[in-house]
């Protein structure tokens, strides 16, 4: 999570930048910035930088190349194929009940 709240996720959300983590958001940001926007990003990234500004720039970057949002879109269908197959499986109903929460929460932080 690049933009969520650190006390809610546990760990300051740009910790995936300074360790030049490829997570989803970057790899799709490298895929869909031009090739500048695509070079500096990767620049943040081999700099395991803690500075603010660089890691303000990645933010940006990312943005830009709408991985946010594809990511949440992405994390959405994918719990949602989850459920549908939990609701095929022969688990007791709490069970079942305990992984929907879960698979909420994975999602969105604040269900």
């Amino acid at each position: 999570n690049l933009c969520g709240d650190t006390q809610q996720i546990g760990k300051d959300a740009r910790t995936d930048i300074t360790e030049g983590k490829r997570t989803l958001a970057m790899v799709y940001a490298l895929r869909h910035l031009g090739k500048d926007d695509a070079d500096e990003l990767v620049d943040i990234l081999r700099a395991h930088t803690s500075d603010q500004g660089c890691l303000d720039r990645a933010l940006e970057l990312v943005r830009k190349s709408g991985a946010l949002d594809y990511c949440e879109q992405f994390a959405h269908e994918t719990c949602a194929r989850a459920k549908q197959a939990l609701a095929t499986t022969n688990l007791v109903d709490d069970a079942v009940g305990t992984l929907y929460s879960m698979a909420d929460v994975f999602v969105d932080r604040n269900a």
